[in-house]
């Protein structure tokens, strides 16, 4: 027992210097490795070197990147540390899976990872368009005043972008908000072009993007402006989208008490049936108000127009197959392709809403052994929302290998 305590007693103060080194090295080691982490906002995409005379059309323009932090603290990076692109260099008209290329202009940080890795884009013809601006407002003017007159200059804008998508474009909306004004009032308002069911159109730039508007105030008592929501039920005939919705008169001044009126942001009209419509028509509706609110002109009914058209947009979306019930003990081994373009048509709005996440595409191995097979794709292969189309597969056939484990 002696003689092990003289062991660990004889030269103490090396022993405990070395175990001091020994702490200090482990705790500079620690603070020099990097952490790998989510960084916290999105990338936007920067599509390069597109021809001229075309325009492009992505199933994402963001990216969601982790990154590796060496000695810098998360709060000092930005966005704008960081560039995505995709290059476009010599193609035309068509769908394509292209690569994003991230970069990150800080040497502490390096990227990780990238979601999406892969975009899919359709490049189409460009279309420039000149569309009328109107205006749309929101919130409310000061107690007893409401909106009158609006004046916009210019009235005009041209819309530029995808075929598909800008030939159906109607107008161009400058959002104003009313926040209590009681005179007159001039403000520069932002563009923006919806579709008819109330979303943002992307993949386009309108030229001028901005407006100067002219908003008369008046004198109206307990009243508000307010928009017009057309509400439609049934189910347009297979094929057919409504492009746009236009009502006459755009918008209506309520009135009623001060708590209905600060509650209400647009008047409904009452159900307008579109069961099987196939062509653009013009119906007639009365306003379907809350009880209590009042229509401070005699609105008795609304007019409104659906533009109905067929629907003639297409769109190619990579989809990589699901494997089901392959026998056991038994694996695919390859897959060529890797991935399949399937072809849905319907209307842009819902398009360019899809991507791969929204198809299922699986193939059911059960009568398949070990060998190389081409099977032939059907319609029975897939899921798709029933709002679209299913035209055809690129390619219709698959060579599968199946191998033991």
């Amino acid at each position: 027992m002696g003689k092990l305590k003289n062991i660990f007693l004889r030269d103490w103060h090396g022993k405990v210097g070395a175990l001091i080194a020994a702490i200090i090295l482990w705790v500079i080691i620690t603070a020099s490795q990097s952490s790998i982490i989510t960084f916290p906002g999105q990338i936007d995409v920067d599509f390069k070197n597109l021809k001229d005379g075309l325009a492009v059309i992505s199933d994402s323009d963001a990216v969601q990147i982790k990154i590796n932090l060496q000695n810098t603290n998360l709060n000092q990076i930005t966005e704008d540390n960081f560039s995505a692109s995709v290059d476009l260099s010599g193609l035309g008209v068509g769908t394509y899976v292209k690569t994003v290329d991230i970069i990150s202009k800080n040497p502490n940080v390096k990227i990780s990872s990238v979601s999406p890795s892969n975009l899919t884009v359709r490049i189409e013809k460009k279309l420039d368009k000149t569309v009328p601006v109107r205006a749309r407002f929101d919130g409310s003017a000061a107690d007893s005043y409401g909106a009158s007159d609006t004046e916009i200059t210019p009235s005009e804008t041209t819309v530029s972008g995808p075929e598909s998508i800008v030939k159906d474009v109607n107008e161009a909306v400058a959002p104003i908000h009313l926040s209590g004004e009681s005179v007159d009032f001039s403000k520069t308002a932002q563009l923006f072009v919806y579709t008819a069911s109330g979303d943002e159109i992307k993949n386009i730039t309108l030229s001028p993007n901005e407006v100067d508007v002219q908003v008369g105030i008046v004198r109206v008592g307990d009243t508000k402006t307010v928009g017009i929501k057309v509400n439609l039920t049934g189910n347009l005939a297979v094929g057919y989208w409504i492009s746009s919705i236009s009502t006459d008169p755009e918008v209506v001044n309520i009135g009623g008490s001060a708590s209905q009126i600060a509650a209400t942001k647009y008047v409904a009209t009452e159900p307008i049936d579109i069961t099987n419509l196939n062509s653009t028509k013009t119906f007639s509706a009365k306003p379907d108000l809350p009880s209590g609110l009042t229509l401070e002109t005699k609105t008795v009914s609304i007019k409104v127009t659906l533009n109905v058209e067929r629907s003639d947009s297409v769109k190619e979306i990579a989809v990589a197959p699901n494997f089901t019930n392959l026998g056991g003990g038994l694996a695919v081994s390859s897959v060529s392709p890797v991935k399949t373009l399937v072809v849905l048509s319907g209307s842009p709005e819902i398009l360019n809403q899809v991507g791969e996440s929204n198809i299922d595409l699986s193939i059911d191995l059960s009568a398949y052994d070990v060998g190389t097979h081409n099977i032939t794709l059907s319609k029975e292969n897939l899921k798709f929302p029933s709002n679209l189309t299913f035209l055809s597969f690129n390619p219709s056939e698959l060579s599968i290998s199946i191998v033991r484990k």
